[in-house]
């Protein structure tokens, strides 16, 4: 049997009056142009149909599916009705093609809807925002230039090209992943690994590939400090492919034993900003979370950004209005800094310096 639909749209109205001309005319079996939907059974309800038609994809193994349908058969009105059903599938969308007389219902990663609920509420957004949005996928030919450097872990793979001269992972890709989540976490860890040396890809990569999938704002999954030996079991694979990448290359010959220093830059878009443009979106980022959070907009304000050791400008310094309580200034930091790691870049470092009386006779 054929696990994988054609690349084109399913016509729903075709394909239930095929099942119809089959229940007349064929002895066994309702001749469906494609084998995954010898399960499939059509319901009077086209909610339930189409329902029936993609769980059938699922069970037989299909990754994904796309049906078109005529809206005078699903009205409009019925849409979210279905993509609320669909999404415990997979990543669903349901939305009314250009023209207006047809609409068009795709599921991907199908198969991840039950395997989200085995995975830490914190986590499954992130997991499912991946998901719609694989973007490290397939395979790795050689290139002149990088070494190529394979690790496995079961049937999973991770492929890197790293300049010998740096030991920098120049790009990654995965394959095989067994099921939805495990194909989104290595696809978050491909994407942390970029642009880092192997050993720190090792180190780091898994840690990094966290931060980007875990709702900062839910409840986390064990307290004190999160790591992803203890997020999540589904993590285990990425921890094990990015030790096993990095011995893979050390085997080379080509990278000794060292004690790693590297520290991830801020991003090119970041850095190529003028020193009045960072403040500017640093501020800006600050009256929107103390706009979100119900505090007024004296209550923290820039002093102004530093660079780090390594000359990068991301030491980002504020300051409190006197209104705020000394007991609310941990947990205001700790979520600014938070929101301006999402909102303006990724690498920025949040501290607090107190400000300075500007009055002399009170300073005397």
């Amino acid at each position: 049997m054929s696990a994988t639909p054609t690349a084109a749209p399913l016509p729903y109205e075709a394909l239930v009056a095929e099942f119809q001309d089959g229940l007349l005319n064929a002895l066994r079996g309702h001749g469906a142009s494609q084998e995954f939907l010898e399960m499939w059974v059509p319901d009077e309800d086209p909610v339930l149909g189409i329902l029936n038609m993609v769980e059938s994809a699922e069970t037989a193994g299909c990754p994904e599916i796309a049906v078109r349908v005529r809206l005078d058969t699903l009205p409009a009105a019925r849409h979210a009705e279905l993509e609320g059903l669909l999404a415990g599938l997979g990543i669903a969308t349901v939305r009314t093609e250009q023209g207006g007389d047809t609409a068009l219902v795709t599921v991907a990663a199908l198969g991840a809807g039950s395997a989200l609920q085995h995975l830490h509420p914190a986590l499954r957004a992130g997991v499912q925002r991946r998901l719609a949005a694989i973007g490290h996928e397939g395979t790795l030919p050689e290139t002149a230039g990088l070494l190529r450097v394979v690790a496995a872990d079961g049937p999973a793979e991770l492929a890197v090209l790293v300049d010998p001269a740096t030991h920098v992972v120049e790009k990654a890709r995965h394959n095989q992943g067994r099921g939805p989540v495990e194909r989104a976490l290595l696809d978050a860890l491909c994407a942390a690994v970029e642009g880092t040396p192997v050993d720190d890809a090792a180190d780091h990569g898994p840690i990094r590939a966290l931060a980007d999938l875990a709702d900062a704002d839910a409840p986390r999954p064990v307290p004190g400090i999160l790591h992803p030996v203890n997020a999540d079991p589904a993590f285990g694979p990425v921890l094990r492919l990015a030790h096993h990448l990095r011995d893979e290359y050390r085997a080379r010959g080509t990278l000794a034993e060292r004690y790693n220093e590297f520290d991830l830059p801020p991003s090119t878009g970041w850095t190529l900003l003028g020193a009045d443009a960072r403040a500017a979106r640093v501020t800006e980022g600050i009256a929107g979370f103390l706009a979100a959070a119900g505090q007024p907009d004296d209550a923290m304000a820039l002093l102004r950004i530093d660079d780090d050791l390594h000359g990068h400008p991301v030491r980002v310094v504020v300051t409190f209005g006197a209104g705020v309580a000394a007991g609310d200034k941990p947990d205001l930091m700790r979520a600014l800094e938070r929101h301006l790691k999402r909102s303006v870049e990724g690498t920025l470092q949040l501290y607090h310096e107190q400000r300075r009386d500007e009055n002399s006779i009170r300073r005397l």
